[in-house]
């Protein structure tokens, strides 16, 4: 892998934004049809005060009702299109094998091992096509087939897992999909360890021009 002066950040980053209450409006809204309840409106007055009164409530909820927020995901962005769209495909996977993961929950827990394992990879994958764009040409094959199939196989493990167990048929469908986990898994895990090849090839060049210049300093 190449080093870069200029990495972006590996992580994926998140940020909090507030949640507005429907509350205050509610509130507002409560005023208003109890005035017209128990008031007459026809007096501008009254709808005055039953205006002045609705906005007071609503101001007062406002500031009582605990504040929310929801956390959204800022878009990988490096400027480099090609990786930024693998990226998405990336991260767009995990998450679903995540939520695939997430319903499997105690069931099946070496299917679910297989689950995080895929999602770590990913990750790692994630990391060093970050630190070595020209790494995506590499991969792009891989993502095509193994992202997708990953996805589908996780979400179709969940769905049957969830079944009630109807017999042999049943389980042994599961025993397949768990089978594929790991297969997907160990593919996931080599193309990780793929990656590094030019850098081994590097250091190996590196080291047989470091031999043949000891030898010939007689250093050796």
């Amino acid at each position: 892998m190449k080093d870069s002066k200029e990495t972006p950040p590996v992580g994926r980053k998140y940020v909090e934004v507030p949640v507005k209450s429907a509350l205050p409006i509610w509130t507002a809204v409560a005023v208003w049809l109890l005035a017209m309840l128990f008031f007459p409106l026809a007096k501008l007055s009254s709808i005055l005060v039953t205006a002045l009164v609705s906005l007071g409530l609503a101001w007062l909820v406002k500031l009582i009702v605990p504040k929310e927020t929801k956390k959204i995901e800022v878009p990988f962005a490096s400027g480099n299109e090609t990786l930024d769209a693998m990226i998405a495909e990336l991260d767009r996977a995990s998450d679903a094998i995540k939520k695939a993961r997430e319903r499997l929950g105690e069931k099946r827990a070496t299917a679910g091992g297989y689950m995080d394992g895929i999602t770590g990879w990913i990750s790692s994958i994630r990391g060093e096509i970050i630190s070595d764009p020209e790494e995506c040409k590499s991969i792009r094959r891989f993502v095509n087939y193994y992202l997708p199939t990953a996805v589908k196989i996780s979400a179709r493990f969940a769905d049957t897992a969830e079944k009630k167990d109807g017999g042999e048929n049943l389980r042994t469908a599961l025993d397949a999909m768990e089978e594929a986990l790991y297969r997907i898994e160990d593919a996931f895990r080599r193309q990780y360890d793929a990656l590094f090849a030019n850098d081994v090839l590097d250091i190996t060049t590196d080291i047989e021009v470091l031999e043949q210049m000891l030898t010939r300093d007689n250093l050796k």
